[in-house]
């Protein structure tokens, strides 16, 4: 076994070399991004554009390098998404035996069947010397050849994880994997299987089995990429054998990855994952949130309208409601007990601003939506301003009027414990988070940039603020990129695996399947939106929005475009993007409770702090009602700035 072990050491390395090359990409793949945005207009000027096809393909060429070199790494690092409910409540045996089960039948099979099916199209490429159709444009044939070597050693780790798995269950000299039953009873159930396996007709019976086979994966806590992508090739083999998919079809993988490495919204990913570390690593949004408190201490209340107010500035950096949670636990939480708040409404703003990273742009969730209902991400920005804005005043209206109505919920401040803050001071700290966020948002929403550049203006504008805040070092940068390499593997990971998914399983008639039962619910479209709402909201209490958008979303959208039509797009992207914020905060399963119960003291129980977010799901609610009630909430921007 020490020689398996060492294997597994020597894998864990080489993903490690590579991730390395991953991680510099990062900044390579930025710089190449900002040439580009300020060569364009740089051009204008001087009559010569000093972008080009080649430079810009570059920049997704990096960007597929980034997140196809870091799968494997990012499994190293357990850094791709669970759905936890079951596992956690599991024993350490259980758990490792699920992890060596999921490895074996998801993550290997996913993994070795991706990079055998994209082999031959990668080698073809070269062969031919397949280069872009572009003027300018970059050889292709290299950068296809990324999608089997990243699931090469996505495979070389999964193997890795699985020597780790097999020598832990040695050690605790477990019993092996199998059913205590006696033989006839195994006989009758192998009786019983064959029966169902002849009786059922599988033009019907394989895409509902798909959908319960992947929500049984799920909760088995293994990585929901590979649970994906694992039932997607089980179905595969599945279909094939009984007729129901041409090996042809399958074949197609390879070419819906192609096309989501050239997309180039996506890049906005990286670029804000980027921006909201470097804020955060920096120690700018710290500073920020305490100059507010020291602002507003004197108001009754006035520390929780700061961690609003606060709340709303970190979600238009950073768009990640962990990020922005944690943040304002580790800090404003321990401000607030001081200062003799109750515990329930301390808890309940610091959750419920952490979630207004959900609908305030630029919101990583809005990106990730618009690729998947195929709209203009800066119209969705401009659709969900307004709805946001509402969110955070409700947020700040309810704080003021509960801390006059119950003054003990919020003392007042004694002014002697403040330490005064010269305008000066507040300035310096308030003015550079804000003057960023202009340019990011001002120059989405004026035409003067994409989403995807300005990203890279954001993330650009944060390292300089990090340094101009003396908060900017190698280490500082390394850990930045490290996690900006690390979530944008796990977003990617979950595309890919939803992508594999979504083929077998229109392949097999799931998606009519679903499009035909939406279509055929009563009531049109409130029925309709009844129903996806609901479900979106329930999905929420389990699974991150990530999973969501991949999953769900595509599956709404062919009765959506039916029944809404077209042009109700991005009012329905915006309506997700609330209904998702609302169930991040739902108590017993919101996620946000969840990041706020890991950072608070031990003093303060599970029960204060889903008392504390119920009047915050309240309001939540009753934004999102008003928006699903008043479209124009959402279509005035977009239409204003269209016109």
């Amino acid at each position: 076994m020490r020689r398996w072990l060492d294997l597994a050491e020597r894998l864990d390395a080489l993903n490690k070399a590579f991730a390395v090359i991953a991680r510099w990409s990062v900044l390579m793949m930025l710089g190449l991004g900002l040439w580009n945005v300020v060569g364009r207009y740089l051009g204008v000027s001087i009559g010569h554009n000093l972008s080009s096809n080649g430079l810009i393909e570059g920049q997704w060429y990096l960007f597929d390098l980034v997140f196809l070199l870091g799968l494997g790494w990012t499994l190293q690092r357990h850094g791709h998404v669970r759905v936890d409910v079951l596992q956690s409540r599991w024993g350490e045996k259980h758990q490792t035996r699920m992890e060596l089960l999921g490895t074996l039948v998801f993550l290997l099979p996913f993994a070795l069947g991706v990079m055998l099916i994209s082999l031959e199209p990668a080698l073809q490429s070269w062969r031919i010397g397949e280069a872009s159709p572009d003027p300018n444009g970059l050889p292709r044939y290299w950068v296809k050849s990324l999608i089997p070597l990243g699931f090469l050693l996505l495979a070389l780790q999964g193997v890795a994880e699985a020597i780790r798995a097999w020598a832990k269950l040695k050690a605790q000299t477990l019993m092996p994997l199998t059913l205590k039953r006696n033989r006839a009873e195994i006989a009758l159930i192998e009786i019983e299987l064959l029966d169902h396996v002849i009786s059922f007709d599988p033009a019907t019976t394989l895409g509902p089995g798909m959908f319960i086979a992947l929500v049984f994966a799920l909760l088995s806590g293994y990585p929901v990429a590979f649970c994906l992508g694992g039932i997607a090739v089980i179905f595969a083999l599945l279909g094939m054998a009984l007729g129901v998919i041409d090996p042809l079809f399958v074949t197609a993988l390879p070419q819906r990855i192609l096309g989501i490495m050239a997309n180039f919204t996506l890049l906005a990913i990286p670029a804000f994952v980027f921006m909201g570390a470097m804020l955060e690593t920096s120690g700018i949004a710290e500073r920020l949130l305490e100059s507010m408190g020291r602002l507003l201490g004197k108001l009754r209340g006035g520390l929780a309208l700061a961690v609003v107010l606060v709340g709303s500035l970190l979600a238009a950096t950073t768009g990640v409601v962990a990020a922005t949670v944690t943040t304002m636990g580790l800090i404003s939480l321990p401000a607030m007990l001081r200062a003799g708040y109750d515990r329930s409404l301390a808890t309940g703003v610091i959750a419920a601003s952490g979630t207004l990273g959900q609908i305030i742009p630029p919101s990583i969730v809005l990106v990730v939506l618009g690729d998947q209902l195929g709209v203009s991400v800066g119209d969705l920005f401009l659709g969900s301003l307004i709805p946001g804005v509402l969110m955070a005043g409700a947020f700040a209206t309810y704080v003021l009027v509960i801390s006059h109505l119950k003054p003990h919920l919020a003392p007042q401040l004694n002014p002697a414990e403040l330490i005064p803050m010269q305008p000066g001071q507040l300035l310096r700290v308030i003015i550079p988070p804000l003057g960023l966020i202009l340019l990011v948002l001002g120059s989405i929403f004026f035409g003067i940039a994409t989403p995807t550049e300005a990203g890279v203006l954001g993330a650009t504008g944060a390292m300089v603020l990090a340094a101009l805040n003396g908060g900017f070092s190698r280490s500082s940068l390394s850990k930045v990129c490290d996690e900006t390499l690390r979530t944008t593997a796990m977003v990617m990971a979950i595309l890919l695996g939803s992508t594999a998914f979504s083929l077998v399983f229109r392949g097999v008639g799931g998606d009519q399947l679903i499009a035909d039962l939406l279509l055929n619910l009563p009531g049109g479209k409130v029925g309709f939106m009844a129903v996806s709402m609901l479900t979106i909201f329930g999905l929420g209490f389990f699974i991150d929005f990530f999973e969501i958008a991949f999953i769900a979303v595509p599956l709404l959208l062919p009765a959506a475009r039916q029944i809404l039509g077209p042009e109700a797009l991005i009012w329905l992207g915006v309506v997700i993007g609330a209904n998702l914020q609302t169930s991040f905060l739902t108590p017993p399963f919101g996620f946000a409770l969840f990041y706020l119960r890991g950072v608070a003291p031990k003093t303060i129980t599970t029960q204060e702090i889903y008392k504390g977010a119920l009047p915050f799901v309240g309001l939540q609610i009753a934004v999102l009602v008003l928006i699903i009630a008043a479209p124009p909430l959402v279509d005035w921007l977009p239409n204003l700035a269209a016109s």
